[in-house]
């Protein structure tokens, strides 16, 4: 008897295990600064009270060139050091991973997709809405492209669309 109750359970387990979805909730953007359609700004909110180091990037877009009185505010917002984040984390987080493999373990873009998307709808499901859609992270693209090293540093940031900066 005790065999067959370890045996059911065991197959209740491991059908538990199969049955949660896969799913790629990490996105990793490339991104080089250097390029005429991609901002990048410190400190950018000031307020009365003392506020940490902080920075943006801000990533022209298309998907507003239908409708001529949006079409210039069309864009993707990258802000690190505001956001709420974990519970215990100080500032915002950072991390150093192999650069090998990125693309197996990550949702992969580069500054250049984001700017030619025409569809934020299309944007919103790859890249997310929220740091509770998705978990988003940008590397630069002198890390990413830098020879000298087989890791790169991922920096976590909120993501915002419909904020761009001419």
């Amino acid at each position: 008897m005790k065999h067959l109750v370890f045996i059911v359970l065991a197959l209740c387990i491991g059908q538990e295990i199969l049955a949660q979805p896969v799913t790629n909730d990490t996105v990793v953007c490339i991104i080089d600064t250097t390029k005429s359609y991609v901002h990048y700004q410190e400190n950018v909110v000031e307020r009365e009270i003392p506020t940490p180091f902080h920075w943006q990037v801000i990533v022209e877009g298309h998907y507003y060139d239908d409708r001529p009185l949006h079409k210039d505010i069309a864009g993707a917002n990258f802000r690190a050091g505001l956001w709420g984040g974990v519970k215990g984390v100080e500032g915002f987080p950072k991390k150093r991973v192999p650069k090998e493999g990125l693309e197996k373990r990550y949702i992969v873009e580069d500054d250049e997709w984001i700017n030619n998307q025409t569809s934020l709808h299309d944007l919103e499901l790859r890249l997310g809405v929220a740091p509770f859609h998705k978990y988003n992270y940008i590397i630069f693209s002198q890390d990413y492209y830098c020879t000298e090293s087989d890791s790169v540093t991922m920096h976590r940031v909120e993501i915002g669309f419909g904020v761009s900066v001419k």
